[in-house]
C-alpha cells in the first residue's frame, strides 16, 4: 500500500510540472501577443491619430506612457505568474525580469521593426 502511494504521489508531481510548464508557455504566449499589440499601436494607430487631431500631446509623451504600460505589465504578470507557479511572488522575481528585459528591448527596438 505504501509503495502504491508513492507512485501515485510520483504521478501527481509529474502531471502538475507538464500542466504548470503549459501554463508558463501559454503565459508568455500571451505577453508576446500583448507586445505585438501595444507596439503597433505605439508605432501605426498612434502617430495617425496624433497627426489627424489637434491635440496637446506630443507623440513622445504617449510614448512615454506606453513604455510604462509595458513595464508594469511585465513586473505584475511576473509576480503573479511566479505565484502561480511557485507558490511564491518572491519566485516571480525571475520571470518579471525576463518580461522586463523582452519588453523594453521590443519597446525600444520597435521603431526600426515596423
Amino acid at each position: 500500500a505504501m509503495s502504491k502511494s508513492m507512485l501515485e504521489v510520483e504521478k501527481l508531481r509529474k502531471e502538475r510540472k507538464m500542466v504548470l510548464g503549459r501554463i508558463v508557455s501559454e503565459e508568455y504566449i500571451i505577453y508576446f501577443i500583448f507586445l505585438a499589440i501595444v507596439l503597433t499601436i505605439n508605432e501605426v494607430l498612434l502617430p495617425q491619430v496624433l497627426s489627424e487631431q489637434k491635440s496637446n500631446i506630443s507623440l513622445e509623451e504617449v510614448k512615454v506612457i506606453v513604455q510604462h504600460l509595458v513595464v508594469i505589465q511585465s513586473v505584475f504578470s511576473g509576480l503573479i505568474l511566479g505565484k502561480m507557479v511557485e507558490g511564491n511572488i518572491i519566485a516571480g522575481l525571475k520571470h518579471s525580469g525576463i518580461k522586463l528585459v523582452i519588453g523594453l528591448t521590443v519597446f525600444t527596438l520597435g521603431s526600426y521593426l515596423i
